[in-house]
């Protein structure tokens, strides 16, 4: 995708034919369609990840929250590149039918990887980095947990997956929520916003464990000694973002508040 970066005309025309399978369905039912090779590819297919409960976090890094007020537009369609990748990630996220907010349904792990997928074929992202984690922890305690997932963050630096302490607290509280009496699956998926000295990124961190309620209706996360944490960074380069500008003319912004509301699940209501 190296001529949608620094191709203004490719770009635009690159985008807009992107923009155009959008509004048909989105591009990863497409087989001929160009994406960044991305670590979902290597999933299995065979499975039945419907039944998988995916909930998810959405947070910024401070200076990516600093870059996004301090480049806040009045337009309704994205200006500055933090709209511009606020925007992209929505885009990918309506389309595919990815909806953090119903983790049991439409933000399930099926919907969240045909979330990822679309994402991978958006032409001005590049893919920086991808990995797959092995994390040995034995204890069953949560904020050991929380700190072996920050410790396994690449691409961030000491200070920024500090900040996503909390964060990640949230989301363990919000998956545990959906814990019922009868052990179920659960892909923990953090989603962080951050600056580079290039533009602006999109990190996706998910991990699954198994979660239960216990007798007095608080749930416990049940899970072995290793795990698997996959992550991988999507950025949007100041050069690939001034190039494509012009396409998105028409698209709704979408906001950094709306981001986070829209890619946070909830903690479940108790009846």
């Amino acid at each position: 995708m190296e001529n949608t970066l620094s191709n203004p005309d490719y770009a635009v025309k690159k985008t807009q034919e992107w923009m155009e399978h959008i509004e048909k369905g989105g591009t990863r039912l497409l087989k001929d369609w160009q994406r960044s090779d991305n670590i979902f590819t290597d999933i299995s297919d065979l499975e039945d990840y419907s039944k998988v409960q995916s909930p998810a976090n959405a947070a910024a890094t401070e200076n990516y929250i600093l870059l996004a007020n301090q480049s806040a537009t009045s337009y309704k369609y994205p200006v500055s590149v933090t709209e511009g990748l606020q925007t992209i990630v929505n885009i990918c996220r309506a389309v595919s039918g990815y909806n953090a907010l119903d983790p049991e349904g439409k933000g399930n792990k099926e919907h969240f990887f045909a979330f990822t997928k679309e994402l991978s074929g958006v032409p001005i992202l590049s893919l920086i980095s991808k990995s797959v984690q092995n994390v040995v922890q034995k204890s069953r305690n949560l904020d050991v947990l929380i700190n072996s997932f920050l410790e396994s963050f690449q691409g961030l630096t000491y200070l920024e997956r500090d900040q996503m302490r909390t964060p990640l607290r949230q989301l363990a509280l919000a998956a545990l929520s959906y814990a019922g009496k009868k052990q179920t699956r659960s892909n923990f998926v953090q989603n962080v916003l951050a600056t580079s000295p290039r533009g602006v990124s999109c990190f996706l961190y998910w991990s699954e464990f198994s979660i239960i309620a216990l007798e007095d209706n608080k749930g416990t996360i049940e899970f072995q000694s290793t795990y698997l944490l996959p992550q991988a960074e999507y950025q949007l380069s100041y050069e690939a973002w001034r190039n494509a500008r012009p396409a998105f003319e028409k698209a709704q912004k979408e906001t950094l508040e709306d981001w986070i509301n829209n890619m946070t699940t909830r903690k479940k209501e108790k009846k």
